[in-house]
């Protein structure tokens, strides 16, 4: 299978990670290290696998377990693309005022939540105030800055900032669309808007998702059922990929990464962009031999950055203070 980008693996598996090892199950060799496939097949199951499961349905908790259901079930207002340009999703449009203050979107017509439940600009403000509220939201600050939301008619959306925003556009890319009803019971149900309908859930184990046949998107999604598995033993993680149980590893370690990108007729590996994970190594300077500068700096300049970056799985960089 071919090394996807960021965004075309989250869209092939409707966020099943940003980061992974995929199997090519059931696909001639040949087809499998092929550039780029003649057309994309629809139907059948993708099953995705990771160490840790997802601790609630809520998208604005952005830590790894979130991620690979993220979006499977919502939209966003609108979305970057690779070249970091707003693309329309949920909004179709969107203005500043003159002032820079005010952002009026239009929103899309005809989306529905996977309850059957037309979206409508009342759906905006909720969300808005979920994402400043809700303790565990990572970007809470960030939402925070929305200081009023309008609904002027049913599809229009006010936004208003005490001043110029230069986050506005980030609060669109990430302010993932929550349903108003049920975010309460975010720890055993989802719904939102998204490709994917939330079908199965058992803690610790797995969730199934079927598509979502209402979707908004024409032609999406073009896989019948996505699988999230949690296999908390690594070394299992990769027996189950090996052996065809799983179609993609997450966070898998670095030894059996470099193992199997020898392995190019089966598999395909993908880090990620560059800079998307970050490991911090803390090292407590008031005991020896760390309080020592020198010892601190002979720690950094034994770490082979390059050498980190080519075998880690996670798209991680390394930096030593």
């Amino acid at each position: 299978m071919r090394d996807l980008k960021r965004r075309d693996f989250l869209k092939l598996s409707a966020a099943g990670a940003s980061l992974g090892l995929l199997q090519a199950a059931g696909v001639p060799a040949s087809v499998a290290t092929a550039a780029a496939p003649a057309a994309a097949k629809r139907g059948g199951t993708f099953t995705f696998a990771t160490t840790s499961g997802t601790q609630e349905f809520n998208p604005l908790m952005l830590v790894p377990g979130q991620y690979p259901f993220m979006l499977a079930l919502y939209n966003t207002l609108a979305r970057y693309d690779a070249q970091l340009r707003l693309q329309p999703e949920l909004a179709e449009k969107w203005e500043f005022s003159p002032d820079g203050r005010t952002l009026t979107l239009k929103l899309r017509q005809g989306v529905k939540f996977h309850s059957g439940r037309e979206f409508t600009s009342a759906d905006v403000k909720p969300s808005v105030e979920f994402g400043q509220k809700n303790e565990k939201v990572t970007m809470r600050a960030t939402y925070q800055m929305v200081k009023q939301v309008e609904a002027p008619d049913k599809y229009t959306v006010v936004l208003k900032f005490d001043s110029v925003t230069t986050a506005a556009y980030d609060i669109l890319d990430t302010l993932y669309i929550i349903d108003k009803e049920t975010i309460e019971d975010r720890n055993k149900t989802a719904i939102g808007t998204g490709p994917f309908r939330l079908d199965k859930y058992i803690p610790n184990d797995r969730a199934e998702f079927v598509a979502f046949k209402d979707y908004w998107e024409a032609g999406k999604p073009l896989l019948d059922r996505y699988v999230m598995r949690v296999i908390p033993d690594v070394s299992a993680l990769v027996l189950n990929l090996e052996s065809g149980a799983i179609d993609c590893a997450w966070r898998i370690t670095n030894m059996d990464a470099e193992r199997l990108q020898g392995m190019r007729d089966k598999y395909a590996i993908t880090t990620g962009a560059p800079g998307l994970g970050l490991f911090d190594i803390a090292i407590n300077v008031t005991v020896d031999p760390l309080k020592h500068k020198k010892v601190r700096q002979a720690i950094a300049w034994s770490v082979d950055r390059e050498r980190f970056n080519r075998r880690s799985c996670g798209g991680c960089r390394s930096r030593a203070a």
